[in-house]
């Protein structure tokens, strides 16, 4: 591992039929490029989590999380969040695409999880 690139981590444990994880990717540096973070910063998972209800289909928060991706575009400087955002766009490109709640409190909260990014498409060592 080298500065600049980054790694995952993912960390996970089971008890009494329950199953939780916790997955976080950070430069191996401790600190992001200027590229790096306005790509990590494309916000629009909030987006696709603020839709989320009971029966709504996995792809319906997709295409509003990629109206979001797609409207921020324009405002994107880099060309690491350009290619970024164009590949996420295209559904092919974000083969592992989870939503759910997590219990937080008395509530729920909304998640979206994007795993797996093509790395065709997008080089790993390119994003935290």
């Amino acid at each position: 591992m080298r500065a600049g690139e980054p790694v995952r981590l993912d960390v996970g444990y089971e008890w009494k039929h329950c199953q939780r994880d916790l997955g976080r990717t950070v430069p191996v540096s401790g600190h992001c490029s200027d590229d790096q973070c306005e790509t990590w910063n494309v916000a629009a998972c909030r987006a696709g989590a603020a839709v989320q209800r009971s029966g709504i289909a996995v792809d319906q928060v997709y295409e509003v999380w990629r109206s979001e991706l797609l409207r921020q575009r324009a405002a994107a400087k880099s060309t690491l969040a350009q290619h970024a955002i164009d590949s996420w766009s295209k559904r092919e490109n974000v083969r592992f695409w989870q939503i759910g709640s997590v219990p937080h409190g008395s509530s729920a909260t909304n998640t979206v999880t994007i795993q797996n990014i093509s790395s065709a498409s997008f080089p790993p060592h390119a994003l935290l």
